[in-house]
């Protein structure tokens, strides 16, 4: 609604959104039905593109993790950075 909005008012809005498919629950559902976590991830990431579908919501870029070799390649190096542990 917010993007909806700021277009309305002539404001230059991207709405972005993207699956947890790395979440602990993913991998807690994939044990409960007996499959693999990335074909949780796939099941439910299919699901909630359809469900924005059917309710006519756009969105400029919707990142699914499990299947995106950019965020892989991106989401590790953003822990570079980070210091090492004290001894």
């Amino acid at each position: 609604m917010l993007v909806r909005a700021l277009r309305s008012m002539g404001r230059d809005a991207r709405y972005v959104t993207g699956t947890d498919d790395h979440q602990s629950y993913v991998a807690a559902a994939a044990r409960l039905r007996g499959t693999s976590p990335v074909n949780v991830a796939t099941a439910e990431g299919d699901a909630i593109v359809a469900t924005l579908r059917a309710a006519g919501v756009g969105v400029d870029r919707l990142t699914r993790p499990a299947g995106d070799p950019e965020h892989a390649g991106g989401s590790g190096s953003s822990w570079t950075w980070w210091p090492p542990r004290p001894r």
